[in-house]
């Protein structure tokens, strides 16, 4: 969520950005995916994070995928989302939302 004032010509600022810091569990009767990368530039790879959660804040699967090469950030997202999906499948799961910080 970003925060704007108006400056002295009535035109919206940026003031600061917040972020949500809590989870949030699904409707019923749905799972969660929460996914995220993150860059090792000194190894010159990037990592995916997933991990599952029912509609009771119960723990059901996490699991971490290493690629090569820094992608640029829209092409991660892509990638964190494809696992993601591709292991929602792999699960035979349906009713899933999947959450990602962009």
């Amino acid at each position: 969520m970003v925060h704007a004032r108006r400056n002295s010509e009535g035109r919206a600022t940026p003031q600061s950005q917040t972020t949500n810091l809590f989870w949030k569990k699904p409707q019923a009767q749905f799972f969660k995916f929460n996914v995220d990368a993150t860059l090792f530039k000194d190894q010159n790879r990037f990592g995916v994070g997933i991990c599952l959660r029912g509609d009771e804040e119960n723990f059901i699967k996490a699991k971490t995928f290493f690629n090569n090469g820094i992608p640029n950030p829209r092409t991660t997202k892509t990638w964190e989302l494809l696992q993601a999906m591709n292991r929602m499948t792999k699960l035979q799961i349906e009713n899933v939302i999947f959450e990602v910080d962009c």
